[in-house]
This record gives C-alpha cells, sequence and structure tokens, in this order.
C-alpha cells in the first residue's frame, strides 16, 4: 500500500485567504526543548499528515498522536510541571491512550522510572513499565551510530518489514529494566559485550533511545504513522 493510498488525498493551503488545510492526522510534536523541528518536518513530508510545535495545553486539542523529543529529560520535565495544565492533559492522554512516541529523552519521559542523573526528573508520564538509564553511553563526545535490526515483536501490517536501520545515539538512555510482560523489546545492540535495550513499546506507546529524525531515513516515522497513529484514529472514528 503506498502513502498516498494509507494517507489519502490533501489540499494544502496556499495562502493566506484559503481554507484550511484539509488533513488526514494531526500530530503533535511537544517543542519545549530539544530537537523537535526535525520530528516535525519529517512527519510533514508524508501526504496527509498536519505535525506541528506543542507548547501548551491547547495545542493537544484533537491530536491523534504525540511525539516526545530528543534533548534534556529534566528541563522538559520541569517546564512540564510548572505548566500544571499541559501537564495535567499529558497525564489524560497518557490515560486514554494516544500514541505517543519518545526518542532518547521522550523515552525517559515516558518511563516509570529514571536512574543515573543528578536529579530525579520532576514529572514522568509512567506511560511504560520500564526503568530507564540515562546517559548510559556516556557524555556527547561518546555519540556514535550504529546499524540496529528489530526483533520479530516489530509488527508489519501496513508497512515494509524494516531492515537494519542506522541509528544515532546521543547521550541516549536504555531500558534497563522491563517491568511488566506487556512491554514489547523491539531492537538492542551490543555495547562492550552486553546486549542492551534501545527500542520498547507497550500498547500505544513507543520509545527509542535513538534519534530516527536526524537520520535521511523515515522508516520509523512512517511504521509509527502507519502502524500506530492511523489505525487508532481510524478505529475510533468507527465507534
Amino acid at each position: 500500500m503506498s502513502s498516498a493510498s494509507m494517507f489519502g488525498t490533501v489540499k494544502r493551503q496556499a495562502d493566506e485567504g484559503s481554507d484550511p488545510v484539509d488533513v488526514h492526522v494531526r500530530v503533535g510534536v511537544l517543542a519545549l526543548q530539544g530537537a523537535f523541528i526535525e520530528h516535525i518536518n519529517i512527519l510533514n513530508s508524508f501526504p496527509g499528515v498536519q505535525a506541528f510545535e506543542v507548547r501548551s495545553a491547547d495545542d493537544c486539542e484533537d491530536i491523534d498522536g504525540l511525539v516526545l523529543p530528543g534533548g534534556e529529560s529534566s528541563t522538559m520535565g520541569r517546564l512540564i510541571k510548572i505548566d500544571t495544565a499541559l501537564r495535567d492533559v499529558l497525564d489524560k492522554l497518557v490515560a486514554e491512550g494516544l500514541p505517543m512516541w519518545g526518542t532518547c529523552a521522550g523515552m525517559i519521559l515516558l518511563s516509570k522510572e529514571a536512574l543515573g542523573g543528578k536529579f530525579p526528573d520532576p514529572h514522568l508520564l509512567r506511560a511504560m513499565d520500564i526503568t530507564v538509564m540515562r546517559n548510559f553511553f556516556g557524555p556527547q563526545t561518546m555519540s556514535f551510530e550504529s546499524l540496529i535490526t528489530v526483533t520479530d515483536n516489530m509488527k508489519f501490517e501496513h508497512t515494509k518489514p524494516m531492515g537494519p536501520f542506522p541509528a544515532t545515539f546521543i547521550r541516549a538512555p536504555i531500558a534497563s529494566q522491563i517491568r511488566s510482560e506487556d512491554v514489547k523489546v523491539l531492537a538492542s545492540i551490543v555495547h562492550e559485550g552486553n546486549e542492551v535495550v534501545v527500542a520498547v513499546e507497550q500498547g500505544p506507546f513507543l520509545g527509542t533511545s535513538f534519534h530516527p529524525e536526524l537520520t535521511d531515513d523515515n522508516r520509523w516515522h512512517e511504521w509509527w504513522l502507519k502502524e500506530r497513529v492511523i489505525p487508532r484514529k481510524e478505529h475510533t472514528r468507527s465507534c
């Protein structure tokens, strides 16, 4: 199935006076800090997708999915805690099972517990039954790229099976403890002779240690949209 047929026909706004954009999917990207622009640009490259910045509770209205980008989890957590309206809306969206994808720091925000920092994160969304270890691979000077291969837990109903992916790790966390059988390991890598988990999924929540938005490869974004965001939207619409 092609992207065009999956996402439908889109009418783009030509100028200030034209009708609103007719989109199939609305995806918010938390834009308090971090690599949110890169996610927005990739998501908007798919026909039928409108991706935009989420900075307040009002921005979360009528969204079909939410990306929590990489950056500083402590900074993002502190800003979420200060903005009680945004915090309450995010907690509500977690409870409702809105598809969410956290990359690097975003995965930390989705976790139940985060270890390894000087200070505890002010606010975790606690959406995923995992413990994460911050900065597992070292400081930013030790950033690296590694080809990863996904496990059989990653299902492909609307997309082609994913071959090796060039994953970029920058002060990346890992899922150091899987705390529930509901959590599925989607990818791991070998580090200093040990296998460590770098991608996990639990229901509508996806966490990746790495930064797909910093590569020229959009397969993770396509997978998340077609396998998680769109099916939930269509299911909700049919109910």
